[in-house]
């Protein structure tokens, strides 16, 4: 009989590093991935999202309410306003029970490539419309 044997353990634990999260697309459109959070609490968590790049990363839904125990799925979209030029954004969803998740954002925007083709036909002797949709993805007013 060898008896018993006691351990005093003193643990810390660290914040995680922040989760790298990598975009690429072209100019005037958006590219989108997700990630679970779980709930490590018996409570219910409303996240509080800081994100200082909310001109071209956003994160959806809009009320990111975490069940007790439970997971949610959170995405995070980019929009690129520049060509070939890395834009970054830091967010972090918070809550003081729960914890906090870090995201390190980085996107790319590629050169944009051929539009779909738009179609206007009409009867002769007769008037046809059609509307061309068009945001403008620079942070600044262009002309084309």
């Amino acid at each position: 009989d060898i008896g018993e044997f006691w351990y005093r353990l003193h643990l810390q634990a660290k914040e995680a590093a922040p989760t790298p999260l990598s975009f690429q697309c072209e100019l005037g459109k958006s590219m989108t991935t997700e990630a679970v959070i779980d709930n490590p609490t018996d409570q219910e968590c409303l996240l509080s999202v800081n994100n200082n790049n909310d001109v071209n990363f956003t994160v959806t839904p809009g009320n990111l309410t975490l069940k007790p125990k439970g997971s949610l799925k959170v995405f995070f979209t980019y929009m690129p306003s520049a060509i070939q030029t890395p834009q970054e954004a830091m967010i972090r969803l918070t809550h003081p029970k729960a914890g906090v998740w870090e995201y390190r954002c980085k996107g790319v925007g590629l050169p944009p490539t051929k539009m779909e083709q738009v179609q206007c036909v009409a009867q002769v002797g007769r008037t046809s419309s059609t509307i061309v949709a068009f945001r403008n993805p620079f942070p600044v007013p262009k002309r084309f």
